[in-house]
């Protein structure tokens, strides 16, 4: 089975009321652009789809014409999208059934009474078992082993098994993330990977902006990271005079005996960088700004401080 794994798209998000729009929709753009090209047979979004839990009708309306897009990119395809901690989980359910037209499954709760919703089956592919975001103690001891052994009752024909999670793990990079403490990660406890249970072949996790392997899942956990940066923190890693681009926000992968197939970059499409000393020095510090042919304008970090 060949997934494509994207999360933390925080649409709306402004930073430091540079309204990021344009940026936005150029990322949606070349999502579905993805699509078409490596047409995979699931889509899967971890999580963190907006920055609010009250997105504004102009936001509600770009994700859905984004999905609309990227179901159109590839129509066989399997769309399963979940709700992060900055999502509203009710919000995502709304809409459930008319997006099964378009073969889009929105997951925004978890359901305690029906764990089967959680379960999605594509045909002679594989199956996604899609856990949103929820208070860690509001979960049932043992609900995601529960789930994948009914996946494992369902699967008799053996194929790939992925799960989707939301949520800060143990032995991840928290580069970027500032308010971390002992146990939690914007304000989500820590897992560990035994608690996801046993019996998939790969954990598509959301919430983590740091595009990852996380330790000690034996190359099948991972944080694609999120496509656009949501602060200057996140650009740790270039906090420097010139500023490339930001790349690795994705990831496909096949069967379980396969290797990765790749990380596909997305392009972006308004540069950031932070510089700090002397005003007079601005102006070549952030020459890294200036637009290319695929960008427009980026922007400093005010004081030169995130």
């Amino acid at each position: 089975m060949k997934i494509l794994h994207t999360s933390d798209w925080h649409l709306g998000h402004s930073l430091y009321n540079h309204d990021r729009t344009e940026e936005q929709a150029s990322m949606l753009e070349q999502m579905a652009n993805l699509v078409h090209k490596e047409k995979p047979d699931a889509f899967l979004l971890s999580g963190d789809v907006f920055h609010t839990d009250q997105p504004s009708a102009a936001v509600q309306r770009m994700l859905a014409d984004a999905l609309v897009a990227i179901h159109n990119a590839h129509p066989a395809m399997t769309i399963v999208c979940t709700a992060g901690n900055h999502d509203s989980a009710s919000r995502h359910e709304v809409f459930r059934l008319p997006w099964l037209s378009l073969n889009v499954h929105s997951i925004g709760q978890l359901s305690k009474d029906n764990p089967e919703r959680h379960i999605i089956s594509i045909p002679g592919k594989g199956f996604v078992v899609a856990v949103p975001y929820c208070y860690e103690r509001n979960i049932p001891e043992g609900f995601f082993q529960q789930l994948l052994d009914r996946v494992q009752e369902l699967n008799t024909l053996h194929l790939p098994v992925i799960m989707m999670a939301h949520t800060t793990m143990e032995n991840s990079d928290l580069k970027g993330h500032d308010f971390k403490r002992s146990f939690t990660t914007g304000g989500i406890e820590t897992m560990s990977i035994s608690q996801t249970g046993r019996g998939y072949d790969y954990l598509a996790l959301g919430h983590i902006h740091h595009a990852q392997w996380v330790k000690g899942g034996n190359h099948r956990v991972r944080y694609s990271g999120s496509p656009l940066p949501v602060s200057f923190d996140e650009e740790c890693e270039h906090r420097q005079h010139r500023c490339p681009r930001r790349r690795t926000r994705l990831a496909y992968h096949f069967h379980r005996e396969s290797a990765p197939a790749g990380e596909p970059s997305i392009n972006r499409f308004c540069p950031m960088g932070e510089s700090k000393g002397a005003a007079e020095g601005l102006p070549q510090r952030y020459s890294c700004l200036h637009p290319t042919e695929h960008q427009a304008p980026g922007f400093p970090a005010p004081n030169g401080s995130g």
